[in-house]
């Protein structure tokens, strides 16, 4: 799990706020903001040899021809049998608002996903065909999403 963000002029703000009803632009902003980083750990590593036909290896002394992973279908075996075991992981990410929308949840329920994506039990050949982290996705974005809660911060503490 992500490590939480601390926005700089919260104390100000909560100050300033009367209702809750004035919390709707940060709320918007999180929002936003989960929108984002689903946007980035949604998009799917170029495309490798394990989800390319025609892959083989050698095996004492003779070429064998190898299956491969067909994104969105599943596994194709030499013979052309389909083993339709695809989840469609780029499509199962999700946010989640918890806390009156002032935390956002951003996750995927697919039964693989940890394997690929989380820093604790990502195998170990994902990241050799390009799959990253959640939580490195998330930290490289943080900036970005700081910067759009902290406008909107900026903004009502502005108006008051």
């Amino acid at each position: 799990m992500a490590d939480p963000v601390r926005v700089e002029g919260i104390e100000k703000l909560l100050a300033k706020i009367e209702n809750l009803a004035q919390l709707r632009p940060i709320v918007g902003a999180l929002k936003l903001g989960g929108l984002h980083l689903k946007g980035k750990v949604s998009i799917y590593p170029e495309v490798s040899a394990a989800n390319s036909p025609g892959r083989t290896k050698q095996v004492r002394g003779r070429t064998v021809r190898l299956g491969y992973y067909k994104r969105g279908t599943g596994w194709v075996s030499t013979s052309g049998k389909v083993y339709p075991t695809s989840q469609t992981f780029s499509k199962k990410w999700t946010i989640k608002s918890e806390n009156a929308g002032l935390r956002m949840v951003v996750g995927n329920n697919v039964t693989y996903g940890p394997y690929l994506m989380d820093k604790e039990k990502q195998c170990r050949w994902a990241p050799k065909v390009g799959w990253r982290t959640i939580q490195d996705i998330a930290e490289e974005e943080a900036p970005t999403i700081v910067g759009m809660i902290k406008t909107e911060v900026d903004r009502v503490i502005a108006e008051k």
